[in-house]
C-alpha cells in the first residue's frame, strides 16, 4: 500500500470538494444551488467516511466523540489527539470500522 499516494488522494479530494463549495456559491439560490448543496455535503460525507474506513489500516485510531469520524494523530508527547476537537483518546473509545467487503459500513451504530 504505497501511503504517500493515498494522503496525496485524500488531500486532492479535499481541495477539488473545497474549490466546488466555492463555485456551488455562486450559483443563484433555487433547485440548482439546493442540489449542488446536497451533493456536496454528500460528497463530504464519504469523504469523511473513507478516512474512517482507511485510518485504522494505517495505524490511526479514529474518535468516537466526533461525527463524522475524525482521525487521531500522535502530538509531540506521543500521545493520540483527535484532530479536531483536540482531546485525547480516552482507553476503550475505538470504533472499529468493518471492512469494504462488509454488508454494514460500521458507521451507523455510532
Amino acid at each position: 500500500m504505497n501511503i504517500q499516494a493515498i494522503k496525496e488522494g485524500l488531500t486532492i479530494t479535499e481541495s477539488v470538494i473545497g474549490i466546488l463549495n466555492s463555485v456551488k456559491d455562486t450559483l443563484p439560490s433555487g433547485k440548482k444551488r439546493d442540489e449542488a448543496e446536497r451533493l456536496l455535503v454528500d460528497a463530504e460525507q464519504k469523504m469523511k467516511e473513507a478516512e474512517a474506513r482507511l485510518a485504522p489500516e494505517l495505524g490511526f485510531p479514529i474518535c468516537k466523540r466526533c461525527w463524522p469520524p475524525e482521525i487521531m494523530t500522535l502530538n509531540n508527547e506521543g500521545e493520540f489527539i483527535c484532530r479536531h476537537c483536540e482531546r485525547p483518546m480516552p482507553d476503550g473509545v475505538l470504533l472499529d470500522i468493518p471492512s469494504e467487503n462488509s454488508s454494514s459500513s460500521g458507521l451507523e451504530t455510532w
